[in-house]
């Protein structure tokens, strides 16, 4: 699915959007005790089988604010789930294998798409898989911020700023910042907060929010029947 908006002034803000959610990159490199601990945190949930997450993508002008996507996820090796909303539109989606299915909001049926496998279409990363955002070239200046609780869990909250090296996401927006979340005991990533500010308009900001909330073989896609 591609996201479209019927009003002109927001077409290369979505494309900007899209650029974010499409292109993979290498987990960052650099050195720093705090960045090992973010690094360590994105290798873990990469190892493993299957994760549930939200995530939420949207776009902010002053006291507007514009929600590109807002779902509740599945992944695992197996295929991938979503279900929220999508440019406002309610949508559920599972992927398992080479198959789709979409459920008919009216029906409650799923309707089935053979030989498309959209949890692998980078169109989707943030709906279907969200690891794919966290791909950073480095992230700098790392900073230890302290102790909150998310979902009644104590998490390690640092800040950095996360850069992406190419040319078209730099031409876009720039000045990315993030926050990161890491369970304590665990040291799991528990959440990601992302913004950064728009090159065409200093009044718009792109903010992205992934949280992880259960991890490992538990975690199970719903099934299309």
């Amino acid at each position: 699915m591609i996201y479209f908006l019927p009003i002109r002034k927001h077409y290369l803000l979505v494309v900007g959007v899209l650029l974010l959610l499409l292109l993979g990159f290498s987990f960052f490199s650099g050195g720093g005790k705090n960045q090992e601990i973010i690094k360590d945190a994105l290798l873990q949930l990469q190892n493993l089988s299957s994760y549930r997450y939200s995530s939420e993508v949207r776009i902010m002008e002053k006291e507007k604010v514009n929600y590109l996507s807002q779902v509740e996820g599945i992944n695992t090796e197996k295929g991938a789930w979503a279900k929220g909303t999508i440019l406002g539109t309610p949508v559920e989606i599972l992927c398992i294998d080479n198959t789709t299915y979409f459920r008919d909001v009216q029906t409650g049926k799923w309707l089935t798409l053979k030989g498309i496998n959209l949890g692998q279409a980078e169109a989707l990363v943030n709906e279907l898989n969200p690891l794919k955002v966290l791909y950073f070239n480095e992230i700098k200046n790392v900073r230890y911020r302290g102790i909150e609780k998310i979902d009644g869990v104590n998490c390690l909250v640092f800040e950095g700023w996360p850069s992406y090296t190419h040319p078209v996401l730099k031409h876009m927006y720039y000045d990315y910042e993030g926050k990161f979340y890491i369970e304590k005991k665990s040291k799991k990533l528990k959440r990601v907060i992302l913004r950064a500010k728009s090159r065409f308009n200093q009044n718009i900001i792109l903010a992205v929010r992934i949280t992880f909330k259960e991890f490992g073989s538990r975690v199970k896609l719903p099934s299309p029947r």
